[in-house]
């Protein structure tokens, strides 16, 4: 897969010699099947690290797939030393990080070793049989501790045993996690280490699940427009640890296929690709790899970013390595933001999950329409709040724990400004034990009701504001974000203004636009703009802060780059680019320009030009350039055709994924080196 800033990533999936677990009628385990190590497995495996070190390529290493995450102390240890093997292999080989499983998915079992584990997490979360029946209210225990059986689940949303039972999955899964980890950490303590989760929570929780990783990864395969929502979830740089997508892909073209369809749907995977691409950096990844790099020679698999038995590219392949070509242009510097959102982990883990955790998604969604910039941080590890941090969006908490509210609690006295959806009255045992919860946040007494109570009239209620201390509180009397309603976005639009919170200025105000940034390193700034709506008209946005104008046609998206002086050093566009009053550059479709030599677009002398899939890009550099020379350059080669610059750069019959370097005849090689620097960043 193709890293956006520049790199190559090889993920490598492994399939561990060794079974799942399994049980046999009577409740005994089966017997574990413990190969030796492969020989013919590691001569591949060497022979693929040698390979990839000859060309400086990250290798990214799945040490299992579909295997079970619920496993004895005997699996865990033989899975740990599988870890430690090859971990320990290859420990003094540059650019090789591991990810401990493919997708894998929690299914506690009414097995033995499972259920003292249960009960275990019963005596320390209750301590007596008496204080378990009491939450147990409504699925009452069956046995006493320490032997009561998993039971069943419901969907009833104040059913503790059911909540209790989704939160001791998140313990299965950390137990199996760190066990991987201290097996990788074994052979080698400084590797870097996740664990590779689908994109739907139920299996795994993809927030929780990342106690024990370097940084947090997952898969997307879905609709594009959710993308950033569940992407955005997975950001745990709060923590000091980065986010990444290890897995996606043209899911338009997949599905066409699996339905009988033979056509390839080029302008919906394009559009997804640059989803992917713009998304994905501009809210802090890492990096994005897609899955895969070409289909397989014997059959047709509609992921590969290669054609079957051919050295053709699929379009969106261009998506992929110009937007990773002018990203290589700037280093990104994280910056902690001034607003987050917490995820509610008493009420989301439990029954009714989907809804709860579709709530937490709707939450992000808003504050992305707001065009901020903003962090994640959860209840578990709200001490880990930077102070950066001058909003927080707490959406359905309902049930939070003692130690989760009073901290929240200090951060507003000390100034933060609250925005909570719906109420805190309730204990984790989902009971109304915690009324003065309301009066220390300033707000005015209510009846305690669970999320799905919510009377009706309750809907058409103001949102109520109250001082707490130095800070601001915003309490919404309804669970907003289980219902969206025409008035959401105002409401998250006065809590920013009440915090004072940087947004990003977009002309006009109410265009269907969102927008994200993020500093360089060099002091400059990366502003990202995508429209929300479909259509094929071109929509013109202004970023009023950079001053430059682009065109997006339906669900479009652009970046600016900026220099430490304000410089407007690159944009994209599909359709005009302007930078004031003056226009740079125009065409049909998405295409990016950029200057080589430090310079405003307005001033600059050298050019790359980006033109994905345009087959003419005029650029309106008047008589900049009194001699120049064209240089129509293709990726894998120092350089390509070249001519004499007429205003217009036609790509017409050219081979596909061509980009265009322009200056001056003593300038040209100058201006193409800058260009090769990038590409070969990885050798050096």
């Amino acid at each position: 897969a193709m890293e956006v800033h520049g790199f190559h990533i090889w993920r490598i999936l492994h399939f561990s010699p060794f079974a799942a677990k399994g049980y046999e009628g009577d409740g005994k385990h089966t017997s574990l099947d413990l190969a030796n190590r492969p020989k013919r497995l590691v001569r591949q495996m060497d022979a693929i690290v040698q390979l990839a070190q000859k060309h400086r390529v990250a290798i990214f290493l799945s040490l299992h797939d579909w295997l079970g995450t619920v496993l004895t102390d005997e699996e865990l240890a033989a899975q740990a030393d599988w870890n430690r093997f090859w971990a320990e292999r290859y420990k003094d080989v540059l650019g090789i990080f591991y990810d401990i499983q493919n997708e894998p998915s929690v299914a506690a079992e009414d097995w033995p070793d499972i259920v003292a584990l249960w009960n275990a997490f019963l005596q320390e979360r209750y301590g007596s049989d008496e204080a378990l029946r009491a939450a147990w209210d409504r699925n009452p225990p069956e046995a006493a501790l320490p032997n009561v059986p998993l039971g069943n689940t419901t969907d009833d949303w104040y059913d503790v045993r059911s909540a209790d039972r989704k939160r001791f999955e998140t313990v299965l899964l950390n137990r199996w996690v760190k066990a991987n980890v201290d097996g990788i950490r074994a052979g080698d303590p400084d590797a870097l280490v996740c664990v590779g989760y689908l994109p739907s929570m139920p299996p795994a929780d993809k927030i929780l699940g990342v106690e024990c990783t370097d940084f947090s990864n997952m898969h997307y395969y879905g609709s594009a427009d959710r993308f950033p929502m569940e992407f955005k979830i997975t950001d745990r740089r709060f923590q000091g640890k980065g986010f990444s997508l290890g897995e996606c892909g043209a899911q338009e073209a997949h599905d066409a296929r699996v339905q009988g369809g033979v056509e390839v749907p080029v302008e919906a995977s394009i559009r997804r690709f640059n989803a992917y691409v713009h998304y994905g950096p501009a809210m802090g990844a890492a990096f994005i790899a897609n899955w895969d790099w070409k289909e397989f020679d014997e059959s047709v698999f509609p992921w590969g970013l290669y054609q079957r038995n051919s050295p053709v590219a699929k379009p969106w392949l261009h998506t992929w390595e110009q937007g990773a070509l002018l990203l290589s242009l700037v280093e990104p510097k994280y910056e902690s933001p001034e607003v987050f959102v917490c995820a509610p982990d008493s009420n989301r883990i439990g029954p009714r999950f989907n809804e709860l955790n579709g709530a937490l998604l709707r939450s992000v969604e808003l504050l992305l329409d707001q065009r901020v910039n903003f962090g994640m941080v959860n209840e578990e590890d709200i001490a880990d709040l930077p102070a950066s941090a001058k909003a927080l969006f707490w959406p359905v908490p309902y049930c939070p724990s003692d130690e989760t509210f009073d901290r929240i609690l200090a951060w507003v006295k000390a100034g933060g400004t609250l925005y909570v959806s719906g109420d805190v009255q309730l204990d984790r045992t989902r009971k109304p034990t915690r009324v003065e919860r309301r009066e220390q946040l300033g707000l005015p007494s209510a009846q305690a009701v669970g999320p799905f109570e919510t009377p009706e009239g309750a809907w058409v209620q103001p949102p109520v504001e109250t001082s707490v201390g130095q800070g601001k509180v915003v309490c919404v009397p309804y669970p907003l974000e289980l219902r969206g309603q025409a008035s959401d976005q105002a409401i998250y639009r006065h809590v920013l203004d009440l915090a004072d919170v940087h947004r990003i200025r977009v002309e006009p105000e109410d265009a269907p636009v969102r927008a994200l940034s993020f500093p360089t390193q060099d002091g400059g700034r990366v502003t990202m703009v995508a429209r929300t709506t479909d259509g094929e008209d071109r929509l013109a946005v202004t970023l009023l802060e950079a001053d430059v104008s682009v065109e997006l046609q339906g669900k479009g998206c652009a970046f600016v780059i900026r220099g430490a002086r304000g410089e407007v050093l690159a944009a994209e566009s599909e359709g005009a680019i302007r930078v004031g009053d003056e226009l740079i550059a125009q065409a049909e479709g998405h295409f990016g320009v950029a200057a080589l030599d430090g310079k405003d677009l307005r001033t600059s002398r050298r050019f790359l030009v980006l033109p994905h899939q345009c087959e003419r890009i005029e650029l309106q550099i008047g008589g900049k350039l009194p001699r120049v020379k064209q240089c129509v350059w293709l990726p894998s080669q120092r350089s390509g055709q070249s001519g004499p610059y007429a205003g217009v750069l036609d790509f017409t019959g050219l081979a596909p994924g061509r980009t265009a370097v322009v200056a001056s005849h003593e300038r040209i090689e100058q201006a193409l080196s800058v260009v090769q620097d990038r590409l070969e960043r990885r050798a050096r």
